[in-house]
């Protein structure tokens, strides 16, 4: 409610919707899943950043600024604001995890760490998921003491969990409904609980409970976090726009390496943003290979030769370079869906060569000269290739105009990249097809 109160009052925020004991429905992918908790609540906020008089950047400044607000005004409680992310969802830009067996010795090393990220700048909302110990009575029974008596372990913690927690005797019904009838004691106190009389199930005596137990107050720990079927604390930190979260965790090594931060128990690992890049990068890469592998043995096969395939591969690095240019001149990032994008374009832009290569071969089967063949090829197959490129051109143009964070960096490496490589293919191909046939 008081989060609610500080939403009412921002005028860029339209409406928000709020769940209390859960996460919102997964109505975006990258959305993450959230375990039930009485303990938890999450709120789905949609913004109008020109809507306030006030000028934001991007939906990244709005969210650092409405983090320091809440900051301020709320406390008793953990409140973290978040952008839905085009891509995987990570907990944090900066994720430090820490494993080993000795929780106390993680809880040690994670407030180090958290010093170290605080002094940093461009750092804000650091925090980790240790959980303290919490404390509570524990019943130990004197098994020789109780068997005297004639008590068994289950008589005792039968009676204890009758009198703390009550047990349903009966049902009252009245106007059609039931009502439980639960029997419990009053007990509050730890001197109360002693004095328990608790009852033998063979000899249907009472005995006290301090008479042949103890009730002592022991540490426990309420969560212990596991990853990959290890003991982890995580340390998390979120990054302030115009800093890079990468420099910002490469910073953070540096610093633990200086300061031999580190326990011979405890191992660390980074799980940012930087780490998720180089999984997902890596996978595209790998991919990549496969692809150009592909294109390289259906070529080979088509034209029964092992060199004319790396001509046409000349178009491969064009159509990369022309959508860098492109993604630099829209001013979007080399984001995962702009490098799909470019990747997707390899398997397209070999179309224009291998029309110009096969036309070329054509017409030197016919008698024609290396030069005089090439000029034709270019002359008879610049419309056809021309109308192709402008056809898939305009079939992106409205992914572009849709302004998505996601697809509009793919459109526009596809478009940008076929633009560039189909109109150097006319040119370099043919001279390059052209010298290969002289040196052979």
């Amino acid at each position: 409610d008081r989060v609610g109160d500080i939403l009412s009052e921002e005028s860029e925020v339209l409406n928000y919707t709020a769940t209390i004991g859960n996460g919102i429905p997964r109505f975006f992918y990258a959305v993450p899943l959230t375990n039930p908790s009485k303990d938890f609540a999450q709120i789905l906020v949609k913004l109008d950043l020109t809507a306030g008089g006030k000028v934001y950047d991007n939906n990244t400044a709005y969210v650092t600024y409405l983090q320091g607000i809440i900051d301020r005004k709320i406390s008793g409680g953990k409140v973290t604001v978040m952008e839905c992310e085009d891509g995987e969802p990570v907990a944090a830009p900066v994720v430090l995890r820490l494993s080993g067996e000795n929780l106390l010795e993680l809880g040690q090393v994670s407030e180090s760490l958290q010093v170290l990220l605080k002094d940093m700048e461009g750092v804000y909302n650091v925090r980790d998921n240790y959980q303290n110990y919490i404390y509570e009575y524990y019943v130990d029974v004197d098994v020789d003491k109780s068997s005297a008596f004639g008590l068994s372990k289950f008589d005792v913690q039968s009676e204890v969990s009758i009198a703390l927690g009550g047990r349903q005797a009966s049902v009252f019904r009245q106007d059609n409904e039931d009502h439980n009838i639960v029997v419990k004691s009053k007990i509050e106190t730890k001197t109360a609980l002693e004095n328990l009389m608790v009852k033998s199930s063979i000899t249907n005596k009472k005995v006290l409970l301090k008479d042949i137990a103890k009730v002592q107050l022991k540490p426990k720990m309420a969560i212990i976090n596991r990853y990959k079927r290890n003991r982890e604390v995580m340390v998390i930190a979120f990054v302030e726009p115009g800093y890079n979260s990468v420099e910002i965790q490469q910073t953070l090594n540096k610093k633990m390496a200086d300061l031999k931060l580190g326990h011979p128990g405890v191992h660390f690992s980074f799980d940012g943003e930087e780490q998720v890049i180089e999984r997902e990068f890596g996978a595209v890469g790998v991919l990549t290979i496969f692809a150009i592998a592909a294109i390289y043995v259906i070529l080979m096969v088509q034209f029964y030769s092992f060199v004319t395939p790396w001509v046409i591969f000349i178009t491969i690095p064009l159509s990369a370079l022309g959508s860098m240019i492109g993604l630099f001149v829209f001013g979007q990032p080399l984001s995962f869906t702009a490098l799909l994008g470019i990747v997707s374009l390899f398997g397209i832009v070999v179309n224009n060569a291998i029309v110009l290569i096969d036309y070329i071969n054509q017409e030197l089967a016919q008698g024609q000269a290396i030069d005089q063949a090439c000029i034709e090829a270019v002359s008879k197959r610049l419309r056809p290739i021309l109308l192709s490129t402008v056809t898939t051109l305009m079939g992106l143009v409205p992914m572009i105009l849709s302004k998505s964070a996601m697809f509009m960096p793919m459109a526009i490496a596809l478009m940008s990249g076929l633009l560039i490589s189909t109109l150097l293919t006319l040119v370099l191909v043919p001279m390059v097809y052209s010298m290969t046939l002289k040196a052979c």
